[in-house]
């Protein structure tokens, strides 16, 4: 049953995978506090009777959008209008939640009696092919780079100088973050009456990369941010409905730099840092090719310059394409 406390509404963007937003959603049905609305937005072909048959005898208010212009971060836009709750929780439809996911963020905001947290990130654990992928990744030579040329850093949950940011890891009870992950994460109302998600980033075929940290980064400046461990769930990132390799670091690198330009609104040392950045990923891509030079590593290098040559022509940041 819905509890006491604030109300809680699920957004879940979703396109062409039924089956997982039906695990998504028995997940969801399993919880040890149940949210009062669910909110699915559509950009694909889902059939919304076997969701709302789903819902059948629980106490939750189901809201179907169906959209006709696809984009990640349109749908999160759109599923904020739609719904009511006090705390929006935005779930990926490839996500499985721990029983006790929702209870977990609202023990943390209810104890926030001064609101100063403005949102929080649960703890993923990854799954790609059916295969739990490791929290940690081992101090190979391409992530001693990588952290060289300030793509990455040990500390989880940061913003480079670069733009570039550090994988969340494992927090613990909580730990204060920079940015929050679009697919898991929970938002109080206020925050989401004041910041919405950059419908431009959807220009690039609708796959919207980086939209989470493009919104939650903003956010994190006036509002307390945490990663928490009493919110666990799994993520088995599906395939489908993204780029390939080429047209993708293309992506990276062309959101990347309208991020350190628009929304850190960085300054010389920032976009010193990002040029540096920059070679570190044509260094260590050009690696990786020249030790195997298999097609698909081509084509990560190919999109890399391909982006790099965008930025160069286009320097405001304002061309998302």
């Amino acid at each position: 049953m819905p509890g006491s406390g604030p109300s809680v509404s699920v957004i879940i963007p979703t396109m062409n995978r039924q089956k997982d937003l039906e695990r998504c959603v028995r997940s969801l049905l399993a919880q040890s506090r149940l949210p009062e609305e669910l909110v699915v937005v559509d950009d694909g072909d889902l059939q919304p009777e076997e969701i709302s048959g789903l819902l059948d005898g629980h106490p939750i208010r189901f809201v179907y959008v169906k959209k006709d212009r696809k984009g990640l971060a349109r749908s999160r836009n759109v599923g904020i209008r739609h719904s009511t709750g006090d705390v929006l929780v935005f779930l990926d439809d490839d996500t499985e939640l721990d029983v006790d996911y929702l209870r977990g963020y609202l023990s943390i905001l209810e104890s926030d009696t001064e609101q100063r947290i403005g949102g929080l990130s649960g703890t993923p654990t990854r799954y790609v092919h059916g295969v739990e992928v490791p929290t940690r990744t081992p101090l190979t030579v391409p992530v001693m780079l990588s952290h060289f040329f300030l793509l990455a850093d040990q500390r989880g949950g940061r913003v480079l100088p670069s733009g570039f940011r550090s994988p969340m890891v494992d927090p613990g009870d909580l730990t204060d973050v920079d940015f929050l992950q679009g697919g898991n994460m929970a938002l109080r109302r206020k925050v989401l009456d004041e910041f919405s998600f950059d419908e431009e980033l959807d220009r690039s075929g609708g796959y919207s990369l980086g939209e989470d940290v493009f919104f939650s980064y903003p956010v994190g400046r006036k509002y307390a941010l945490y990663s928490t461990r009493r919110a666990r769930l799994k993520h088995f990132a599906t395939p489908g409905n993204r780029p390939n390799r080429r047209d993708l670091n293309r992506m990276k690198v062309i959101h990347q730099y309208r991020f350190v330009r628009k929304t850190m609104n960085g300054g010389v040392m920032n976009l010193a840092a990002f040029g540096w950045s920059m070679i570190g990923l044509v260094v260590i891509n050009s690696l990786v090719f020249l030790r195997r030079p298999e097609r698909n590593r081509w084509s990560n290098l190919e999109g890399i310059l391909s982006g790099i040559a965008h930025v160069i022509r286009h320097p405001s940041g304002d061309h998302v394409v």
